[in-house]
């Protein structure tokens, strides 16, 4: 949940009118708030092929997000 968190708080950051002054209209790293919101939600839902929930799959990109690893 912790990569979630930080990927939330990067689509706000990024879409704040603070952060526009300071770097301008750059392009933007994460997807929208309420994009992610629905990607956790959907993956609350699914299970892969695996076995394995959604959320697994769901972590590990918004881990790459984050941290790029």
């Amino acid at each position: 949940e912790k990569y979630l968190v930080a990927a939330f708080i990067g689509a706000v950051w990024e879409r704040h009118p603070e952060y526009l002054k300071q770097y301008g209209s750059r392009d933007l790293c994460y997807p929208t708030p309420d994009e992610l919101v629905t990607a956790y939600q959907n993956a609350l839902v699914r299970v892969d092929a695996y076995g394995r929930a959604g959320t697994y799959d769901l972590h590990s990109l918004l881990k790459f997000y984050t941290i790029g690893a």
